[in-house]
């Protein structure tokens, strides 16, 4: 175990209700995740539960707990953190390893503990783990999350029945108990619906005047040396596919003075401070806190910045953090298109942002998007002419700045506008990938990134899909054939009308009427 201290509140070991936070992936991953970070102390902040952590750093082993190396069988409640499409697969193979991977009949038999599950990817849609995880929290803790805590502690300790407790959780607003619900299909094998009307409501703290922070120090993760701070939650552009945007809207921006108390209070563990947020730079007062971590002889980062909020005052700011790499988010390289999307952002305030970091950073990194609905392969071109266009402003400005493309296929997300929109097929998605790969290739000093098209795909189904895709996803892992070749391979031998599973959720086009796995949330 690597050298680390707790410094939130509470005392991770008081309650006699045996816990663990599980994230499916890396110590390092784990602990760069804010969301682990405010659930593992509000289990801290009550006196009735003990809590350890546990990672999947090998896929072949058997998940053991963190602090202890304890086997997660010995614990009442697992919690499991699952912000990425792509952990559900490590996920699965972690309960395998750990003989917790069973159907509810299975898991109330043998009176497993009682596992839970929250987090981004979840909340959107809950359907592909529904089979194999009794609770699933939809939306933010800050709602319900300690009244679940007390429920769970209760039953545990009057000796009450698995599904006693699980009875008294179902009351709860928030908490989805799948076993409760019944999915129907109609002859064509299309889902249609659940034999239950109800629907479960998202959980949003609308007066949130705080988020998360850091509450490890710890030399083994991604920012080891920052303390991370959430600086607000949503984001006014909107974008039609963003997941970050519908999951945390409505848009809140979090107390300037509170977010310096903290900082102040911890800044002591840290060299640096990393304020984290889907929209960062949009925060009214982000300036006046930056220059507040400053002037406290502390280095300031940023998750993200916008364009259009760079200005002379905000380069100073750059300047004295001694940034190296910024990323940038044009999504596309058309304007038109780039507007239809929900970012009002010009390539002319691009290139004019560009202009005035040539000087200060080394690297720029541009997100792009290839797939949009009602892109056309003279749109993809107009990426390869916006960096033309950026690599001549570096020019003139002799700066030879590297600069970066990550190229991501589009991948639709549940609630979002775009979500009803299907995904390139994948001879389009090349052939559009090979034109950028031409010619981006041959512009100096510039990097092109593409994200894998098959992980693409399987996030796509993962997104859209419904339980069938989590039972062939348990299949395929008991059967130790869990590659996403495999996973894609076998989703297209199960038939949903005139399509198969993988061509249904991934390349179809869906109506706002059309009745969806995940509606079983109400998002509003």
């Amino acid at each position: 175990m690597n050298t680390e201290k707790y410094i939130g509140n509470g005392n991770p070991n008081s309650g006699s209700v045996r816990s663990i936070m599980l994230f499916p992936n890396s110590y390092e991953v784990g602990m760069s995740s804010l969301g682990f970070h405010i659930i593992y102390e509000m289990i801290a902040t009550n006196e009735n539960f003990s809590v350890k952590r546990a990672f999947i750093e090998n896929l072949n082993d058997k998940i053991l707990t963190y602090e202890t190396n304890e086997s997660l069988y010995n614990f009442d409640i697992i919690f499991i953190s699952l912000s990425f499409e792509l952990d559900y697969i490590n996920l699965f193979k972690g309960l395998r390893n750990s003989g917790l991977l069973a159907d509810y009949k299975t898991r109330d038999k043998k009176n497993f503990p009682i596992l839970f599950i929250g987090g981004p990817a979840v909340t959107l849609n809950p359907e592909i783990i529904a089979n194999y995880l009794d609770v699933v929290y939809i939306g933010e803790a800050e709602t319900n999350f300690n009244i679940m805590l007390d429920t769970v502690s209760n039953g545990v300790k009057n000796k009450l029945p698995r599904q006693e407790i699980l009875n008294s959780l179902y009351k709860i607003e928030g908490l989805y108990i799948p076993s409760n619900f019944n999915p129907i299909y109609d002859n064509e094998n299309k889902f249609i619906g659940f034999k239950e009307q109800t629907r479960i409501k998202r959980q949003i703290k609308k007066d949130l005047t705080l988020g998360a922070r850091s509450v490890f120090v710890t030399e083994n993760r991604a920012f080891s040396s920052e303390f991370l701070i959430e600086t607000g939650r949503g984001c006014e552009q909107g974008c039609k596919f963003c997941m970050s945007t519908t999951t945390y809207r409505p848009v809140r921006k979090f107390n300037k003075d509170l977010l310096i108390e903290n900082i102040n209070k911890y800044n002591k563990y840290f060299e640096s401070v990393g304020l984290v947020g889907a929209a960062v730079s949009s925060h009214p007062k982000i300036k006046e806190l930056a220059k507040s971590i400053l002037d406290s002889k502390r280095q300031a980062s940023f998750s993200s910045l916008r364009a259009d909020y760079i200005d002379d005052e905000f380069l100073e700011i750059l300047k004295r953090m001694n940034v190296k790499t910024i990323s940038l988010a044009p999504e596309a390289g058309n304007e038109q298109l780039r507007f239809s999307v929900g970012k009002r952002i010009t390539n002319q305030c691009f290139f004019d942002v560009i202009r005035k970091l040539s000087n200060i950073v080394k690297t720029i990194r541009f997100y792009f998007i290839v797939g949009l609905p009602n892109e056309t392969e003279d749109d993809v071109k107009t990426i390869i002419n916006f960096i033309k266009e950026a690599r001549q402003v570096l020019k003139e400005s002799k700066s030879n700045v590297k600069l970066v493309l990550s190229v991501n296929p589009f991948i639709p997300k549940a609630f979002t506008q775009y979500g009803i929109y299907p995904m390139l097929e994948e001879k389009s998605l090349k052939k559009r990938f090979e034109l950028l790969k031409k010619d981006i290739y041959k512009i100096s000093n510039t990097d092109l990134k593409i994200e894998s098209l098959k992980e693409s795909y399987v996030q796509g189904l993962f997104s859209r899909g419904d339980r069938r895709v989590g039972d062939l996803l348990f299949k395929l892992v008991n059967e130790e054939r869990e590659s996403i070749g495999e996973i894609l391979r076998e989703a297209k031998k199960i038939d949903v009308g005139d399509k198969n599973l993988f061509e249904y959720y991934v390349f179809n086009t869906f109506s706002k009427d059309d009745v969806m796995p995940y509606h079983i949330i109400d998002f509003r």
